[in-house]
């Protein structure tokens, strides 16, 4: 506490530079939780959804424990921080992680080549959204994802809407999956409805929600003229109207795995690459009809 901060920054940055860790003994037994820059956009509802359930079960347990964002990683050692869990969403973020490669580590849905991980899967929860569509009489269905090629989860949920339209024989048409950023929703929204859909998959939560906001500004009723499967269950699902059906990724079972892992297997033992693949789940509410 007596030391300038800016000789502090200095210090830290260097034991950055030198992969400087402090010794066992000199430290307690503490877990970073590692999220989006905390206070801007990086940090997403879907990583608050994820922290909570860590946070939960984390003071469950009685583990100590810091949230640090990934713009203070210098922080790590400053903290006596000895095992990290990540749960960031931008590539961007998760190529940060390579700073910190000493300390044992785990991610939540992050799938680089260099991390433990326990994952959601997509593909079942792609899957899911699109045979409840289908076992509800549609055969003409939308599906809204995230832009960019860069995005593995809505790679996986599009291969898993896809795989879903196989089952029924129901022919894929390459014109029902649109990339879509939050602005051309509406856009996006006309475009499947001219092509004589009856229901939408949109494939996150912001998606989900932005889908029944526009539908519902432009006059267009769910589920009686559109149905919608949504997708991650944020807390808003079940208080839109009507109330959302939803695919939800375990995220409390998730968290009790990474820790799990982290604390029993990670820090003690020299493990192989750890992939742990938890399935998601539909919760059946209001926004689908049977045609």
């Amino acid at each position: 506490p007596f030391v300038r901060n800016e000789l502090r920054e200095k210090i830290l940055k260097i034991a950055d530079e030198m992969g400087y860790n402090p010794k066992q003994s000199a430290r307690t037994d503490t877990l970073a939780i590692i999220v989006g820059d905390l206070g801007t956009r990086d940090y997403m509802r879907y990583e608050a959804l994820v922290v909570n359930e860590l946070c939960h079960e984390l003071v469950q347990q009685g583990i100590y424990f810091q949230i640090i964002s990934i713009s203070e990683l210098a922080y790590l050692h400053a903290n006596f921080i000895d095992s990290c869990i990540a749960v960031l969403s931008s590539d961007e973020n998760i190529a940060k992680l390579r700073k910190i490669r000493k300390l044992p580590l785990i991610g939540i849905n992050i799938l680089d080549e260099a991390t433990h991980a326990v994952y959601s899967d997509d593909h079942k929860g792609g899957l899911l959204a699109t045979e409840y569509l289908l076992t509800h009489g549609h055969r003409r269905i939308g599906c809204l994802l995230s832009p960019g090629p860069a995005s593995i989860s809505a790679k996986m949920r599009s291969e898993g809407y896809r795989s879903a339209l196989e089952n029924f024989g129901v022919p894929y048409d390459a014109e029902l999956i649109q990339r879509s950023f939050l602005k051309d929703v509406s856009e996006n929204i006309q475009y499947l409805i001219d092509r004589g859909v009856t229901a939408i998959f949109a494939g996150n939560e912001h998606l989900a929600v932005s889908v029944m906001s526009n539908l519902q500004y432009s006059g267009i009723r769910i589920p009686d003229d559109i149905s919608v499967v949504g997708y991650e269950n944020s807390a808003i699902s079940s208080y839109l109207y009507p109330a959302q059906t939803n695919v939800a990724q375990d995220f409390t079972q998730m968290a009790k795995i990474a820790i799990e892992q982290l604390q029993h297997t990670i820090k003690r033992y020299n493990t192989p690459l750890l992939r742990i693949c938890v399935s998601p789940y539909l919760i059946e509410r209001e926004s689908v009809r049977t045609i």
